[in-house]
């Protein structure tokens, strides 16, 4: 044999030293010849070197538990036939280097996820911080003994809630009024008696144009409303505006 061919077996033994596919009695005796033969010491530490990169690159994953015997199948180690001499090492040389290229792949692999990355995973693209408006609410206090009514709006939306049940309405409409500073009574509409009303109102301009927030007021009107787009009968409840 060769010097080449001493040293590729060298190269394999000393791979299957590091793996540890070797039995136990054939492990002493390499690592007793490794300590006084110098290229044999240096194929198992380079080998040592590489399988330690390679641990290196590959993300720690518990096996399961089925893995040993599966392996142990695949490499024939259940196989009952003998193989002696340099059949047998001829067979450990087949399974280090599929071991061998088995681990290159997954490096290999690791390596262009790295490099190239995984595919793009749509993410959500970050919106600009909405400015955040409190609700706002209005009390209309009642001009006689009756309960007063709360209105909560949402002042950026223009949605308004309202529910008049306290109002005795005597069969007359049940009308909201918007008091803007300085202008008069702006009609939000006629509220559905005895339950829960929502509007919505176009109401950002006239309180910016008013510079304050508006008040709000409930009238009795014949039925259908004021005729006249301005209050007509007495108003019951009236209140300021203000944020929560």
């Amino acid at each position: 044999m060769s010097e080449t061919e001493d040293l590729r077996d060298d190269g394999v033994l000393a791979a299957e030293r590091v793996l540890g596919l070797l039995p136990a009695e054939e492990a002493r005796a390499v690592d007793d010849r490794a300590r006084t033969d110098e290229p044999l010491a240096a194929e198992i530490a380079r080998w040592q070197i590489v399988f330690a990169r390679f641990g290196e690159a590959v993300a720690e994953v518990e096996p399961p538990s089925a893995l040993k015997n599966r392996v142990e199948a695949a490499l024939g180690a259940n196989d009952d036939l003998p193989m002696a001499g340099s059949r047998a090492r001829g067979a450990r040389a087949w399974q280090v280097a599929a071991t061998a290229l088995g681990l290159v792949a997954v490096v290999e692999f690791g390596l262009l996820m790295t490099r190239f990355g995984a595919p793009p995973t749509e993410e959500p693209v970050p919106q600009a911080a909405a400015e955040t408006t409190p609700p706002y609410v209005a009390v209309l206090s009642p001009t006689d003994a009756q309960a007063p009514v709360l209105v909560r709006l949402d002042l950026p939306t223009g949605v308004l809630r309202v529910d008049p049940s306290s109002i005795e309405a005597g069969g007359r409409a049940v009308q909201l009024w918007l008091l803007p500073e300085g202008g008069d009574p702006v009609s939000l509409g006629v509220l559905v008696p005895n339950t829960d009303n929502t509007l919505t109102l176009d109401l950002g301009p006239l309180a910016e144009a008013a510079g304050t927030l508006p008040s709000l007021a409930i009238s009795l009107e014949p039925p259908g409303g004021s005729p006249t787009g301005l209050p007509t009968g007495p108003v019951v409840a009236a209140g300021q505006v203000e944020p929560l």
